[in-house]
């Protein structure tokens, strides 16, 4: 076992202690107390970032931290600029899209360094406009509420597709405990709903490096322990503490908080978010996709991915009850999605315009079935070892729920504001739109995850109740 404290290697280049890999935090300085606002400007100086600072916010979170931590910057002699997010009309909130990072970019003029004010899309929208001009960042969330706010990854949409894309990360987080613990109740439970993914989305990249002979996702020649001891720990003494972080206790927000940012350094470690992003975050991305066809605004990611989370759970224990004998690779073959069909498939689902963004992402791990015969006998050949592999990383979907219950996160379609298709609809083609290799994608090609068995793990997890 790798005893492992991310926060004492911050900003330092050291090698793995288990398979000697070297690996690097970016982050410089981390802080998480109560009354932490002061202390952005002392980190950045700290840092030699400057003196001329753009502040990025919306108006939720200018008004929650942001103006505050402007008078506050100025008394200690900084040039502050600020950028608010605009609204958009149809969600309600501002979203996190390359055009309102381009947006930002814009107002990087004569400044050293931003600050992002503010959650996921906030912190997102920072990461990119810092890397458009190359400018470096601080993070100072106002909310627990995911896990990529100290990560070297961002999500955005481009064109109608969820996406991410790697970025620099902060060069510090500043956490104020005194208003993380303000924030609201369902940003607390979607942060620690999307703590609780990482069991799964952790196997999905054992899984990736099983099926393909290599991890695919991180373009690494074999998997290192790292990243998933990074945050383990922390994960465990959050899920332990569920009614103090749905509380919203000190003690609680705490532990979430530095749980979260382990996540995210996880992903550093890695090279990429496959660690902390499985196939619960592919369904969870289609219904942010599909929510404004289908009448509703986006929900809760972190939320959205906890529910997600049972189903990939649930599916996993349904592919690893399955023995050698049940594979007929000539049936596997008349239902294999060739190429031809997956465009056919993504101009009926997505439309014509979105099908080909969805497809320069999906052709990346698309094999011709001729490669993915050879591909699916080698596994099956050593499936029991796989099996046991596999087993030693995932989590029964019963615990995933009681998990997300105890903080009063929610755990099925209707908790979501998502009707049943739409459930049915992700789990059937969230796998097409990136090109991460996961569970959905092997239960797909080995006959598992069929439409009888979708049914069957909807219903057996009460997710759509």
């Amino acid at each position: 076992m790798v005893v492992f404290d991310s926060f004492q290697h911050l900003g330092e280049r050291f090698s793995c202690p288990c398979c000697g890999r070297l690996h690097e935090i970016l982050v410089k300085r981390v802080v998480v107390r109560s009354g932490a606002l002061s202390d952005v400007g002392e980190v950045a100086r700290d840092l030699s970032l400057g003196s001329r600072v753009l502040i990025v916010a919306d108006e939720t979170t200018w008004s929650v931290a942001g103006k505050s931590l402007s008078v506050d910057l100025k008394a200690k002699g900084f040039d502050v600029k600020r950028a608010l997010l605009p609204v958009d009309s149809f969600e309600g909130r501002p979203v996190a899209t390359d055009l309102n990072g381009e947006l930002v970019a814009r107002k990087v003029v004569g400044v050293d360094f931003l600050v992002g004010v503010g959650s996921g899309t906030v912190l997102d929208v920072t990461k990119y406009a810092g890397f458009l001009k190359g400018k470096r960042h601080v993070a100072f969330p106002t909310a627990p509420s995911m896990n990529g706010i100290a990560s070297n990854v961002m999500a955005l949409k481009v064109h109608g597709v969820k996406t991410t894309n790697p970025v620099a990360p902060p060069v510090a987080v500043v956490c104020d405990l005194n208003v993380l613990c303000e924030a609201p109740v369902e940003m607390v439970a979607s942060g620690f709903a999307d703590l609780m993914s990482k069991p799964t989305s952790f196997t999905d990249w054992k899984l990736c490096d099983a099926v393909r002979g290599c991890d695919a996702c991180a373009r690494h020649c074999k998997l290192c322990p790292l990243p998933r001891e990074t945050s383990k720990n922390y994960e465990a003494k959050c899920a332990a503490s569920a009614k103090e972080v749905g509380e919203r206790t000190t003690r609680g927000i705490e532990l979430l908080t530095l749980a979260l940012l382990n996540s995210g350094f996880s992903m550093t470690l890695a090279g990429s978010s496959a660690p902390a992003s499985g196939g619960e975050h592919l369904l969870s991305h289609l219904w942010d996709m599909a929510a404004k066809s289908n009448g509703r605004r986006t929900g809760w990611h972190g939320q959205q991915v906890g529910v997600a989370t049972i189903i990939v759970a649930c599916l996993y224990e349904e592919l690893l009850s399955r023995s050698v004998g049940e594979f007929d690779f000539s049936v596997l073959e008349d239902d294999y999605v060739s190429e031809e069909s997956a465009r056919a498939i993504f101009s009926r689902v997505y439309g014509s315009e979105l099908a080909s963004e969805v497809m320069h992402f999906y052709s990346k791990k698309f094999l011709d079935w001729s490669d993915k015969k050879v591909e699916l006998e080698r596994l099956v050949q050593n499936w029991d070892a796989f099996k046991k592999d596999i087993s030693a990383y995932t989590e029964k979907w019963q615990s995933v729920r009681e998990k997300l219950e105890a903080v009063g996160s929610a755990v099925n379609a209707s908790g979501l504001g998502l009707k049943q298709g739409e459930v049915d609809h992700a789990l059937r083609y969230s796998r097409f739109i990136r090109e991460r290799y996961t569970v959905l994608d092997l239960a797909s090609e080995l006959g598992v995850l069929n439409v009888s068995t979708a049914r069957k793990i909807l219903d057996e997890t009460g997710v759509l109740e």
